[in-house]
């Protein structure tokens, strides 16, 4: 829990310790196995979240994917945003993946910084069309995603060469799409 509201994930301490926040998938135990949210239901989804006090040889990533990894050549449909401090000199990246063609992109805003408040937003219009924005700025447009595709939102943070433990304070989370 933290003390000024939402959760506070963090690693154990090793080097590949991951912490994730995953959507409850077995059968009959929550509606996330129920409802799908699909590239063709006008999805939106959105997190609310604030970097840890030691972003050094971190990795965090947040979005709607397939799997829960922030490799982003691993899901062939996929819409997210990754950062890791020793890549794209320490700044977001926006990752869309259609039909297992990666685009990765700087997301044109300056470096994560330590102990910082992003909100992250997603919104799939009715083409299909990702439109990602960070703290309210778009920052990539996607091309058309794969039709029917139904993803699952995942938010994580990863130790990535050192054995320091990282933090990730997640304040909320939400998504939404069209009926039927």
């Amino acid at each position: 829990v933290n003390a000024e509201g939402g959760i506070t994930m963090s690693t154990s301490g090793a080097d590949g310790d991951a912490c994730i926040l995953v959507p409850h998938l077995d059968a009959n135990q929550s509606a996330w196995n129920l409802v799908t949210w699909g590239t063709d239901k006008e999805t939106e989804w959105e997190c609310w979240i604030k970097s840890g006090a030691n972003i050094t040889n971190a990795i965090i990533w947040a979005g709607l994917k397939l799997t829960n990894t922030p490799v982003t050549a691993t899901d062939a449909d996929q819409v997210m945003f990754r950062y890791e401090d020793d890549v794209n000199s320490g700044k977001w990246q926006t990752v869309f993946s259609i039909g297992g063609t990666n685009t990765v992109a700087d997301a044109g805003i300056a470096a994560v910084a330590m102990s910082t408040q992003y909100h992250l937003k997603i919104t799939i219009d009715t083409l299909r069309i990702a439109k990602m924005y960070i703290n309210d700025v778009l920052v990539a447009t996607s091309t058309a995603l794969t039709d029917t595709i139904d993803l699952i939102p995942y938010i994580g943070v990863e130790a990535d060469g050192a054995a320091a433990v990282k933090a990730l304070d997640i304040y909320g989370q939400a998504i939404s799409r069209i009926a039927g």
